[in-house]
Formats: structure tokens, sequence, C-alpha cells
């Protein structure tokens, strides 16, 4: 599968955020219960809430072609009202407050120094798929799921950074 890039609109959306403390973090989990032998459920946002009331939702945008991070670009309401009208409880969107579950109790309170992404260096562009998210201390990774569905989380080591 050929890898995305973030557009500018992107990067510019990210950048906002760098220097400002995360309050809390919000999970938005897509929940599939039309086969209750065989349901299943991914990360399918996440919200970023900071302490200026700022917030940045990020999702796993279109994972059909060329996944990549989407940022603010779905309103999360709206999905779920949509999926309870279509699909009648059977597709739904929960979401939890996941600032004290880790490792996320790991930046909540902290400010967000970095946020970094891949370079192509040939194009002069940054790859979509993941951003590292850097607070004093800790390094996490937000990425597209490696099977596709939704978001991947993962507390980084100092020498595992873009």
């Amino acid at each position: 599968m050929e890898r995305s890039y973030f557009t500018t609109k992107d990067v510019d959306e990210i950048e906002r955020f760098i220097g400002r403390k995360i309050s809390s973090v919000t999970y938005y989990l897509w929940h599939n219960n039309a086969n209750q032998d065989n349901g299943f459920e991914f990360l399918y946002a996440l919200e970023l809430k900071f302490e200026d009331k700022g917030e940045l939702l990020i999702s796993s945008g279109d994972t059909e072609e060329n996944p990549k991070l989407c940022f603010n670009e779905i309103a999360i309401a709206e999905e779920q009202l949509k999926l309870d009208q279509t699909f009648n409880g059977r597709l739904t969107i929960n979401e939890f407050d996941a600032s004290d579950e880790s490792p996320w109790n790991e930046v909540t309170g902290k400010v967000i120094l970095r946020m970094e992404a891949d370079l192509d260096a040939e194009n002069k562009k940054f790859y979509g798929d993941f951003i590292n998210l850097q607070t004093e201390q800790t390094v996490l990774r937000i990425s597209i799921h490696p099977q596709g569905d939704g978001l991947n989380i993962e507390l980084l080591e100092e020498d595992e950074n873009a």
C-alpha cells in the first residue's frame, strides 16, 4: 500500500498545538455489533483537549486507499447520529475519557514540545500515517492501525523517534 502525505493544512493544524498543555484525552470507539458472534471495535478517533480550551480531533480517515491521519475533519456527534439512524444501534461510536489510562496518563497535564512525522526528503512532504507527540519526558506515536482499522497508540523509547 502506498503511503499518503499530510497536506499543508494538516501540518498547520498540528503545529498550532505545539507549546500547549494537554488537559484531557477522549477516545471514540467504533463498535460493530451487526453480528453478535463476530462483533468488533476499534479506536476510530481521539480528541486532545488543551488547557486553553483548544481541541485537536485525530481520526483514521478513509481506510480504503492510502489511509492517513486526519485532523478536525469529522463531527463525532453527527457521525454517531447518522450511524444510529442508519444501522439501528448495530454500529455505534462510544466515547470515554482516556486521560488517566496508559499511555495518556504520561502526557495529560504536560506541554507538547514537538510533533514529528516521517519526511519524504525527495518530495519534501510529510507522510501522513503517523505523528510522534513529544512532551518533556515522553514520546507517543499516534498512527494508522497496522490492520487498517482505526488508530494505534504506542509509547516510544527515546531512540525510536521518527
